[in-house]
């Protein structure tokens, strides 16, 4: 699994543009390599249901790609994507180290935006937010990436024109709820859609539509691009946008890990509850609006259940599905433990969550500032205070000074994030791309998800396929990488 996180800028007092203040921040940290990024093996327009959807292939030039990429010896993507500068960690095969290298992308982030202030006339000044909105208008994501079978994602998408009803039934209804407690939490409605004091989720007034293959526009609440960056007979990706951009740690650590378990039943078909929403559109956006989590949803058969009662459905099968399942690692046991804990808090006192739940977190602090302050919720302030609770500032950033002062749950350890600022994950092929990268770095000139390509001064390029990301581990290329000294006898190792 994996996240790619969007970040927003601002230049605040000063004329530089966002978009080169997004170039400057990615090229300001660390560049081992000049690697591009190799766009030929991206199929970003092939849709899950069977066709292609309108698009241009990416064309660019080799300076320009290099300006828009930079790939880190930690096996992550740090590039800028439309005017935002964007981390994508590493493939991950544990939920905590996934929480943890999404941190460790908030430090780069800050580090490399330090060295461009340092780079510009003093003064000049950026920020930078972990939020999903600039309240213009316009929302961007905090995407979610999770490895299943090709035989599962073809039982979410069926590869015809047929509807995708197992989607509809068992999987949708997961995604649309779980904000409850994977929800980052805002002042206000934006988009046109009502207005709302406060709300959930950051993301919701944004999404039109049900399925689709596009991110930016007529965005879907499922995503149904077909690209796996693997071995497409037998993997695909499932390319998830209907999150928020989470602050918590616990909170980061329980979408995560909720889903991972769910999508591990669909490929077991193990869900069996039929959950269809009437309308999901509209349910996703209402849930959002009433964080008092009272609302009551119409479902496609005629029920009535509220987002509390849909979650509990999921988490009792998700239960049951951990306790009869005999190699359930020790984090799913975690996450379906803590998964009733939360619904549990959730259905008594969601305020008895302020340490843990991104929306209940922010809502604590706004709610205790209104109290002090004695104003309403139309308070220009409290707008303030819900953008300064995403800025990635340890001296300003509030979610950050409650963190130094204990306030919230931690569930990732120093050590690891520090860790992941410079080393891949060592249990996928993250492991061999980043050692690649921190080895050879002048003789690879493209690299993706599932390849890197080599120069070794002959007249073709090498391109090595690293068609599953499961391998490639430092289990299995350790001692090979302990071995060789250039990259041409590790290439004729691994081919070997």
């Amino acid at each position: 699994m994996g996240i790619e996180q969007e970040y927003a800028v601002t230049t605040p007092g000063t004329n530089l543009d966002l978009i080169r203040a997004s170039y400057l921040i990615v090229n300001s940290f660390d560049r081992v390599a000049e690697v591009g990024w190799d766009y030929k093996a991206e199929t970003p327009f092939l849709d899950a249901r069977g066709f292609t959807s309108e698009g241009e292939t990416v064309r660019v030039s080799r300076a320009d790609n290099l300006k828009i990429n930079n790939l880190l010896v930690n096996g992550a993507r740090f590039y800028v994507d439309h005017a935002h500068p964007e981390f994508s960690t590493a493939e991950c095969l544990k939920i905590k180290d996934t929480v943890a290298f999404d941190r460790a992308g908030e430090r780069i982030i800050t580090l490399a935006a330090k060295r461009a202030m340092e780079r510009l006339e003093p003064g000049t000044k950026i920020e930078i937010y972990k939020n999903n909105s600039d309240r213009k208008g316009n929302s961007y994501g905090s995407h979610e990436n999770y490895l299943i079978s090709k035989e599962a994602y073809h039982r979410i998408f069926p590869p015809s024109s047929s509807p995708p009803v197992y989607l509809l039934k068992y999987l949708l209804p997961f995604f649309i709820s779980r904000q409850i407690f994977t929800g980052a939490g805002k002042v206000g409605a934006e988009n046109g859609v009502g207005s709302v004091k406060y709300q959930i989720s950051q993301r919701a007034d944004f999404f039109e539509t049900i399925l689709g293959a596009h991110t930016t526009t007529k965005r879907p609440l499922i995503n149904t691009r077909d690209e796996p960056h693997a071995d497409r007979e037998r993997f695909r990706r499932l390319h998830v946008i209907i999150g928020d951009a989470n602050m918590s740690e616990y909170t980061n650590f329980l979408k995560l890990g909720t889903t991972a378990i769910v999508l591990k039943m669909v490929e077991d078909d193990a869900l069996s509850e039929d959950l269809e929403l009437a309308e999901p559109v509209k349910a996703n956006l209402a849930i959002s609006h009433h964080p008092d989590l009272k609302l009551k949803l119409s479902l496609a058969d005629g029920r009535k259940l509220t987002p509390l009662e849909i979650q509990q459905v999921y988490y009792e099968q998700a239960r049951d599905y951990i306790k009869g399942k005999g190699k359930a690692t020790l984090e799913e046991r975690e996450v379906v433990a803590e998964w009733g804990k939360v619904l549990k808090k959730l259905a008594d006192d969601p305020l008895a969550l302020r340490s843990e739940i991104d929306w209940v977190i922010k809502l604590w602090l706004l709610d205790r500032y209104r109290g002090r302050k004695g104003i309403s919720w139309e308070d220009p302030r409290l707008r303030k205070m819900d953008l300064l609770y995403h800025l990635i500032d340890e001296k300003r950033g509030l979610y950050f000074l409650l963190e130094q002062e204990g306030e919230v749950r931690r569930v990732v350890s120093e050590e690891r994030i520090n860790h992941f600022l410079s080393h891949s994950p060592e249990d996928t092929r993250a492991y061999f791309r980043g050692e690649c990268f921190r080895r050879f770095p002048s003789d690879i000139v493209e690299a993706n998800w599932d390849s890197l390509t080599f120069d070794l001064g002959g007249e073709k390029l090498i391109k090595v396929p690293l068609p599953d990301p499961t391998k490639g581990t430092r289990a299995e290329v350790g001692d090979i990488f302990k071995k060789v000294k250039t990259a041409k006898e590790l290439l004729s190792k691994i081919s070997a």
